[in-house]
């Protein structure tokens, strides 16, 4: 499984499409075997999601996301987690414990996504 998060340093992007990064960390065994990094592509309809497709991406964690754009992914087979906050490494953590606080997505403008 490889599990893309849009990152701002070493935290999560309050907004997916515009975060400098995308950190991805592949798990095997409910462990990450490895982890890297990659520029974020331009912010355009469909980019990012074909984007992470291109990665093998299987799921999305994320803070906000529109409701189109979370159809996008759905079209890509790609599962999207909304709502979560904090350090990247820690949210990695709480997934793989099954202990992630999720929430609703925090994106507040869903007639542009």
């Amino acid at each position: 499984m490889k599990i893309a998060i849009p990152t701002v340093g070493k935290s999560i992007s309050e907004h997916f499409g515009r975060c400098e990064k995308y950190s991805f960390f592949v798990v095997e065994n409910n462990k990450v075997v490895s982890q890297y990094e990659v520029d974020s592509p331009q912010h355009a309809p469909n980019v990012i999601p074909e984007f992470l497709s291109g990665e093998d991406t299987d799921l999305v964690i994320t803070s906000g996301i529109g409701k189109k754009a979370t159809a996008l992914f759905e079209q890509y087979k790609i599962k999207v987690i909304t709502g979560c906050s904090g350090d990247i490494g820690a949210i990695i953590e709480n997934y793989l414990a099954n202990t992630l606080v999720t929430g609703d997505s925090t994106c507040k403008h869903e007639e542009e996504e």
